[in-house]
């Protein structure tokens, strides 16, 4: 089920899958009763080696198999069957950057004056746009790349095997690159925000730099 809640709560997915309005609703509520259950079931799984681990750990992996039926159930085939192989290669396998001077405590830290972080956002905005231009070329070469890939592995395979391997993943789904870069930024963001909390406790400044 997991492997299904990140791809469904991202738009590209659902465009890829054709999903309609009635159908997102009715995952959104789905999704949420899952989810409000999952953290139950955290606290009721207990930690390994306690006795009642690992019955509770099938009534989790029971509850998971429930669930994504429930959202198959939803979906039309093809549209389960895309979101599988889309989910196979999420398992197999960007955030716009900016300069980070529109934070405070690196504006603070430089001595940024009002007028220079104006001329900053503005720049921010300008690159931002070229930061577009160059994400529709990334996807464009992707694409191409990774129909390349998998030609090549198509020609070292039978012909039966061939099938199999279309049938498990189909075709690349570019975004899925995007993923996982997504998710390594929030991570470092999420240990950043962690990090500045516990520092503005003692008084002491985060660090500014990595070193």
């Amino acid at each position: 089920m997991g492997r299904f809640l990140t791809l469904i709560r991202d738009p590209r997915v659902r465009k890829e899958l054709d999903i309609s309005e009635s159908q997102h609703k009715d995952l959104q509520e789905l999704i949420r009763a899952m989810q409000t259950n999952m953290v139950r079931l955290r606290f009721a799984l207990g930690r390994r080696g306690v006795p009642a681990f690992e019955e509770n750990l099938k009534k989790a992996d029971a509850f998971v198999a429930a669930n994504e039926k429930k959202i198959k159930e939803v979906l039309i085939k093809f549209q389960y069957d895309r979101l599988l192989q889309i989910a196979r290669q999420n398992e197999a396998s960007m955030l716009v950057p900016t300069s980070g001077l529109t934070k405070p405590q690196y504006a603070d830290a430089i001595g940024l004056t009002g007028g220079d972080k104006a001329k900053i956002k503005v720049l921010e905005k300008e690159i931002e746009l070229e930061i577009v231009k160059l994400h529709e070329k990334f996807n464009n070469d992707m694409k191409k790349l990774l129909a390349s890939r998998n030609r090549r592995i198509r020609e070292s395979l039978s012909e039966e095997q061939a099938a199999k391997f279309e049938e498990l993943f189909g075709v690349p789904f570019v975004p899925i690159l995007e993923m996982y870069m997504f998710s390594r930024y929030w991570e470092n963001r999420a240990y950043s925000e962690r990090l500045t909390e516990k520092v503005e406790g003692t008084g002491e400044k985060p660090p500014i730099f990595d070193k």
